[in-house]
């Protein structure tokens, strides 16, 4: 009993509440996070104070799931040359006015799309330049309708889509073996599913923090265990045959659209890097398909294995995308074969 307390009470000492250390935990907690927070904004403004061009981005397409996000400039990767992407969702490169009237239209993937190589250097763009340079009269603009990661049916569904719009003089069907191991047309669901993927990763990409972690780290992890395995055991468990026979009947559907509106269509088959990979089977269905139906054919393969040019010459290290040198071989055979159907 303290001195000073009633008799017959005990005096009541003041003691640590029992809440007192949860609300200490909570303001340390709060101020690691404030703390973090604070860390992380001032590292994403010196990031983009040092960083030269913003991500390329997508945005949804009910049509085709993603395309191109329009007016913006932006690297696909860092450590790539930037691409400009004009207002209507396509590469520009070319010196012709993006108002131009379009007379060829060339749909791929990322090949197309001149991943890796500068707005000039794209295939489209070289062929666009050549072509002005030596014609008379109206310049003929290319419009680069490639975009990366498309799949066979998303190039088709763009080809169909353009050459309905602008009725050009030309079209070109540009393919790789990749187009067909990727995955097909999904259904509602997947595409509402995609839609939001894409616009988590575009989120991601504005951040100059989070678009490092991603694309740095978490990229090349996904890649190296999930769509490259994925990919090596598709090619191994599906033969081309396979693949080529789900597609061919759509194909050929479109090369008849294409030329029902009045347009001369021409085929393209790309290699791959790995060309001692990839034996031609691409090239000998397309070939095929392009004899059959009367059309151009643009056969890349004997021009990539050409004698005394190494595949790194065509090829880029990282990724396997063309090099410049090889953006101009491809424009070169496409230029020929678009000129012997008659487009030019």
């Amino acid at each position: 009993m303290h001195r000073g307390a009633a008799p017959g009470r005990v005096a009541v000492t003041s003691g640590p509440s029992p809440n007192a250390e949860p609300t200490r935990r909570g303001r340390r907690l709060a101020l690691l996070l404030g703390g973090t927070l604070l860390a992380l904004a001032l590292l994403e403004v010196l990031a983009r104070a040092l960083s030269s061009h913003p991500r390329l981005l997508f945005e949804p397409d009910p049509s085709v799931i993603w395309r191109l996000a329009p007016g913006r400039t932006g690297v696909p990767r860092p450590g790539l040359p930037p691409a400009t992407v004009d207002a209507e969702g396509w590469r520009r490169g070319g010196e012709v006015s993006a108002g131009a009237e379009v007379r060829v239209v060339v749909a791929g993937d990322s090949v197309t799309f001149g991943w890796g190589v500068a707005d000039g250097e794209a295939y489209p763009a070289l062929l666009e330049r050549t072509w002005s340079a030596g014609g008379a009269g109206t310049p003929l603009r290319v419009l680069n309708a490639g975009v990366p990661g498309y799949a066979v049916w998303q190039v088709l569904k763009v080809l169909d889509r353009e050459t309905d719009a602008r009725r050009p003089r030309g079209a070109v069907l540009a393919l790789t073996t990749d187009d067909f191991y990727r995955s097909g047309d999904p259904g509602e669901a997947e595409r509402r599913s995609a839609a939001r993927r894409i616009r988590w990763t575009n989120l991601a990409k504005r951040s100059e923090v989070l678009g490092f972690v991603r694309e740095r780290l978490l990229d090349p992890l996904l890649r190296t265990f999930r769509v490259r395995r994925w990919t090596m055991e598709s090619r191994a468990k599906v033969p081309f045959e396979t693949v080529w026979g789900s597609q061919a009947g759509a194909i050929s559907e479109a090369l008849d659209r294409v030329r029902a509106r009045g347009t001369i269509p021409v085929l393209a088959a790309l290699p791959e890097r790995r060309i001692e990979e990839d034996p031609g089977d691409l090239a000998a269905r397309l070939g095929e398909l392009a004899s059959a139906k009367g059309v151009g054919f643009a056969n890349l393969y004997p021009r990539m294995r050409r004698e005394g040019r190494t595949i790194e010459a065509y090829f880029l290290e990282v990724d396997g995308h063309p090099t410049p040198l090889g953006h101009v071989v491809i424009a070169e055979a496409i230029g020929a074969a678009l000129e012997e159907a008659g487009v030019r």
